[in-house]
């Protein structure tokens, strides 16, 4: 249980991060320093990784099946 929260508060990080991105992108005069650090924050998220939540994506239905990359 503990791995799909972590799952979820990372999915919620990256969320964060796309919203705050679209502000800097598009609403250049409404964005704020919380922004940024949003934005650093989901890119450690996005682009870190977790090995533990990263299984979940071969498990269940509809979960990768491509083994070499499980490995």
């Amino acid at each position: 249980m503990s791995t799909l929260s972590s799952a979820v508060e990372e999915n919620k990080q990256v969320q964060r991060r796309f919203i705050s991105i679209i502000k800097q992108d598009k609403l250049k005069n409404s964005v704020k320093q919380s922004d940024f650090d949003i934005i650093l924050e989901g890119n450690l998220t996005a682009h870190g990784g977790d090995g533990a939540v990263d299984v979940l994506l071969f498990e269940g239905i509809g979960g990768r099946d491509d083994i070499f990359a499980s490995q």
